[in-house]
């Protein structure tokens, strides 16, 4: 009975002790990221002046870059006007660059980012009157 027993109570111990060590390990592998913030515009400076413009923040430091592609649209076809890219290790990181449009145009902003755990795309489309 007393062998038993001392069977009994090395496995219980054997368990615990595994168990354990799998949650203090678990603890130890948290990577926390935080999501980022992506944003981007062409706004109107004056007469036919426009600034294109695209950024990212995050609320930690990051490795961040970001990056736009203005084209014009002719039909089916993208015309290409102009582009801008920035990075840099941080928290925000932002590209511009002013630009003169034809009015009665249409053009699409094509912008893009990455961090070093998320990346993401965007296409918007501006009607110049």
């Amino acid at each position: 009975m007393r062998k038993r027993l001392a069977v009994l109570l090395a496995l219980v111990v054997l368990v615990s002790v595994s168990l354990m060590g799998t949650a203090l390990a678990d603890n130890q592998a948290i990577t926390p990221y935080t999501a980022a913030t992506f944003a981007s515009g062409l706004d109107h400076i004056s007469g036919n002046t426009y600034e294109a413009w695209a950024s990212v923040q995050t609320a930690t430091t990051d490795k961040l870059f970001v990056s736009f592609t203005l084209y014009r649209k002719s039909g089916s076809t993208l015309i290409y006007v102009a582009s801008g890219t920035a990075s840099q290790s941080g928290t925000y990181v932002e590209v511009s660059k002013d630009i003169s449009l034809s009015a009665g145009s249409t053009y699409e902003l094509h912008t893009s980012y990455s961090t070093n755990t998320q990346s993401d795309t965007g296409v918007k489309t501006y009607a110049i009157k």
